[in-house]
């Protein structure tokens, strides 16, 4: 009796042809539409990435502004490098060369994720999405920053040089951060393709004894450029045995290990850092100023965009995060409010809807945050 118990517990009751006909059309319509709908839906965004180049945000303004006239980066790193079968044979000079940079970087010495450089000194690499990554260890602010005078030897006026400090802080990255791959970001602002050979080729000018000693004596070396022709970039392949130039250089910079730690190593001179602070003095802030001032060429009735302290900060911030556009745009702004109580605010709030409205949440944050800083020292203008 138990064991008949038992095998009626066990037996299921039968299933008419029809019934199992009926059931299975319905699964497969409700994968059907389960897949139609996952088809439709998004995406979730990846998390931004602030020294990643190839971060794709949504791009503000794209239908009001346009680039025409800017000179666009001649800097498009292809992937990997050239064969070597498909270059002649190495000179004697270049293998002689290769051999010298071959050993010099034998010198730096890795154990996993540490990378030694004669000193000694430590760097510590990290890989996100494929890339080489240095986070970053000198701050815009402490003992191993540029100090106040250095600052001012810069040849920006009190104002600038605040507003730039405060941006830097708070937005900018490490003078020592560095983001690998084909098109390597280094530095504070951070610089990638020809911003970033211009920098290098600017530190050797100012201090070539530390540029040799930081980056030279690995095979990395900068020619700085006539107003005719830009500054060019090469570095020593020591697997084909001879010096590469402009995409490639760039690309094995970004993806050797030994030479990406010394690039990051780099960072921590205080010429190298100097000369990422001119560039910018000398390279974006006048063309930022004379964008605030020039374009769109305001009415002689327009009142003066009064650059203030916090002003210079947004519009700093607005072409560090948005580029050409969003600095044009929030100058554009600036200028409409001109004259009006309470100016700054109100085109900074306007600016700030904006980007919110673009799917630029974080940046309309950060832009709010600068209004209401007390670090800029100023009253709303």
């Amino acid at each position: 009796m138990a064991e008949h118990d038992s095998g009626r517990k066990r037996a299921r009751p039968p299933i008419a042809s029809q019934g199992v006909v009926a059931l299975l059309e319905r699964w497969v319509s409700q994968l059907e539409r389960g897949s139609s709908r996952a088809a439709l839906e998004p995406e979730a965004p990846s998390p931004p990435n602030l020294h990643d180049p190839s971060r794709q945000d949504p791009e503000p303004f794209s239908e009001t502004w346009s680039e025409e006239g800017l000179p666009k980066p001649d800097i498009h790193p292809s992937p990997g490098r050239t064969p070597a079968e498909a270059n002649p044979p190495a000179s004697r000079a270049e293998q002689e060369q290769a051999s010298a940079a071959r050993a010099a970087r034998a010198e730096i010495r890795p154990q996993g994720a540490v990378f030694t450089l004669p000193g000694p000194t430590q760097i510590v690499l990290a890989h996100e999405d494929g890339k080489l990554i240095h986070s970053g260890t000198i701050g815009i602010r402490g003992p191993c920053a540029p100090s106040r005078e250095e600052w001012l030897g810069l040849g920006l006026k009190k104002a600038q040089a605040l507003a730039l400090e405060f941006v830097l802080v708070w937005f900018g990255a490490p003078f020592d951060a560095a983001t690998g791959g084909e098109e390597p970001c280094w530095g504070t602002w951070p610089f990638s393709g020809r911003a970033f050979i211009e920098v290098l080729a600017h530190w050797k000018h100012l201090d070539a004894a530390a540029f040799n000693a930081r980056l030279g004596r690995w095979g990395v070396d900068v020619t700085l450029g006539q107003p005719a022709a830009p500054s060019s970039l090469t570095v020593i392949d020591t697997e084909q045995g001879r010096p590469l130039g402009g995409r490639e250089a760039l690309s094995l910079l970004g993806k050797d290990a030994r030479l990406f730690a010394a690039l990051a190593h780099a960072g921590r001179e205080r010429s190298a850092q100097l000369a990422q602070l001119r560039f910018i003095a000398e390279k974006t802030l006048p063309t930022l100023l004379a964008r605030a001032g020039q374009e769109p060429p305001a009415a002689e009735s327009s009142p003066e965009l009064a650059l203030t302290p916090r002003m210079l900060a947004l519009l700093l911030h607005a072409e560090l995060r948005l580029g050409f556009r969003g600095s044009a745009k929030l100058a554009a702004l600036a200028r409409e409010d001109a004259g009006r109580p309470r100016a700054e605010e109100h085109a900074a709030q306007r600016f700030a809807a904006e980007l919110y409205a673009f799917g630029r949440p974080r940046e309309a944050a950060e832009v709010r945050r600068i209004l209401y800083s007390p670090e800029l020292a100023t009253a709303l203008a």
